[in-house]
């Protein structure tokens, strides 16, 4: 079809996404106008950057693969000092998805960093100075609850166990 017309039509990608995505493969920089950013200073937001990863990880364009991963990793850094769980959510979702090692191993070693070992130590921290020294307990709080999408789920089972609802059903495998 692409030979006889000479349009090349992707459904599953927006136009957006293909304009941030070429601009940086023909130029390594992003326009802000491209998003119908208000000021130049604007973020690119996450949806675009998460479609321009996938699109650089599909066609193999490896300098905008390596910068929107570094982008994703500062995102993730971002997201937890904010107190921002879907953001971060998100993102790790997305990079599971996607299988980007780089941003998956990331996420868990910031989780498995912060996490307090001890219910004194985490007594000591204070939630409101530093969000990002006890956002392994956040995330363990909602794992435990079972309130995170299904790929973390699963991810996180590295450092914990799983929860203890379901055990009780698979003892007769082990």
């Amino acid at each position: 079809r692409e030979g006889q017309t000479g349009l090349v039509v992707l459904r599953d990608v927006r136009k957006v996404v293909m304009t941030v995505f070429l601009r940086l493969l023909y130029t390594s920089l992003t326009n802000p106008e491209d998003w119908c950013a208000e000021a130049v200073g604007d973020e690119l937001p996450l949806d675009i950057l998460l479609g321009v990863t996938a699109l650089a990880r599909k066609y193999m364009v490896a300098h905008v693969l390596d910068a929107a991963t570094e982008a994703l990793k500062l995102r993730l850094f971002k997201a937890a000092a904010e107190g921002n769980m879907s953001d971060f959510e998100e993102i790790w979702k997305q990079a599971i998805v996607c299988s980007l090692d780089a941003v998956r191993m990331a996420a868990m070693q910031m989780v498995k960093d912060t996490v307090c070992q001890d219910q004194e130590e985490c007594d000591e921290k204070d939630d409101d100075d530093n969000p990002t020294e006890i956002w392994g307990n956040r995330v363990k709080a909602k794992y435990e609850a079972r309130s995170l999408c299904p790929q973390i789920l699963f991810e996180l089972q590295l450092l914990w166990p799983q929860p203890s609802g379901r055990l009780r059903k698979f003892r007769r495998l082990v």
